[in-house]
């Protein structure tokens, strides 16, 4: 996937996490936060996110090796911008029996298993998605038998395990420490790589080394007030 050669400014957008933090930034590293499926009424985002993904934490000290993206052919959707309202948390309460369904199963496949969460198609209405590298199709009637709402399950591709992702988020925020502005899963499976102006050696290096399991724009940093809020 060829990195985009100009985005002159950067909303940086984080999604939640299951007991880590938000994307790698290269600014203060005073957290800002937004809800997850647990979360309470005071921490209901303001704005919907792409999607509100979960991931297991990797290692912080883990090393990716080679990589073989798989190519997606049924990625995974987004949530609708416009989805924020006052149902959200109603929602979120509804769907956690089923989320965590998906986690089981997810854990269990770990070798095709990319992550999990929300994603919204409007206030009070969203459903469930899991995401595979692999044989989507199989993991999906087996999903959709034990679901406790099988029309609101999405089952969708990534390029990269959920596990390999996280590792490679950690290990490019430490590669590339004073030459991005934020290091991310993003709701797509990759890795958000969002660099610094002048880095566009960097950003063929990353391209060549790692394919399709890294997306990577440029843009500049934006105060933090201004971004959208991440939780831990």
């Amino acid at each position: 996937m060829p990195w985009r050669p100009s985005r002159p400014m950067l909303l940086l957008v984080g999604l939640a996490m299951v007991g880590c933090g938000a994307a790698d930034t290269a600014s203060s590293p005073t957290p800002v936060t937004i809800g997850n499926a647990a979360s309470s009424p005071a921490t209901v985002p303001s704005t919907a996110p792409p999607a509100t993904a979960l991931y297991v934490p990797p290692d912080p000290n883990a090393t990716v090796g080679p990589l073989a993206p798989v190519e997606v052919i049924e990625p995974c959707p987004t949530s609708d911008p416009s989805a924020v309202g006052p149902n959200m948390l109603e929602e979120q309460t509804r769907l956690e029996p089923m989320l965590g369904q998906v986690l089981a199963y997810g854990q269990a496949h770990p070798d095709s298993w990319g992550s999990y969460g929300l994603v919204w198609q409007g206030d009070g209405d969203a459903s469930v998605f899991v995401s595979f590298t692999t044989e989507v199709e199989t993991h999906r009637t087996a999903l959709l038998a034990q679901a406790a709402f099988p029309g609101e399950l999405v089952v969708c591709q990534v390029a990269i395990t959920g596990a390999e992702a996280q590792a490679l988020q950690t290990q490019l925020s430490r590669e590339l420490a004073g030459r991005f502005a934020s290091v991310g899963v993003g709701s797509s499976g990759a890795v958000d790589v969002v660099l610094l102006p002048g880095e566009e050696q960097t950003a063929t290096d990353l391209v060549a080394r790692f394919g399709d399991a890294v997306v990577v724009t440029f843009g500049e940093m934006i105060q933090q007030e201004d971004a959208f809020p991440i939780s831990t």
